[in-house]
């Protein structure tokens, strides 16, 4: 690994770790729906903002309801789930929760999907989980 790559690793740990210390601080005052919407508007600018600079087409007049539809369910209801457990959790505490997102994905496609997990699946989820 360059140390480029390990400075950018670092440092994208560290911002990602942060934010859930900023949302310890901020849901209190701000109220878990504002804090997710927060996050969703700066993560939504920041995406706007490097697909023009990167001159790319995103087709949005075609496809609103799909970048809704995904973005409700994988960016807006999670963060608004974290900033409600903001309120009462510490922020190590939802750090952890989050590293196990990968695991409950598995659990989730087991009881919901019928897919039975292979033992390559589990390790993988084990090792993003333990990241």
């Amino acid at each position: 690994m360059k140390p480029g790559d390990l400075t950018r690793l670092v440092t994208l740990a560290a911002i990602w770790s942060l934010s859930f210390v900023f949302m310890r601080v901020v849901a209190p005052p701000l109220g878990p729906v504002w804090t997710a919407a927060l996050r969703v508007l700066i993560g939504g600018a920041a995406l706007v903002a490097w697909l023009a600079y990167s001159r790319q087409d995103a087709n949005l007049r075609e496809y609103w309801r799909a970048y809704l539809l995904i973005g409700a369910v994988n960016s807006a209801l999670p963060f608004f789930l974290f900033a409600y457990a903001a309120l009462t959790l510490p922020a190590s505490y939802m750090a952890i929760l989050n590293a196990m997102v990968p695991l409950f994905a598995v659990a989730w496609a087991w009881m919901l999907l019928g897919e039975t997990p292979t033992l390559p699946m589990f390790l993988a989820g084990a090792l993003m989980g333990i990241q």
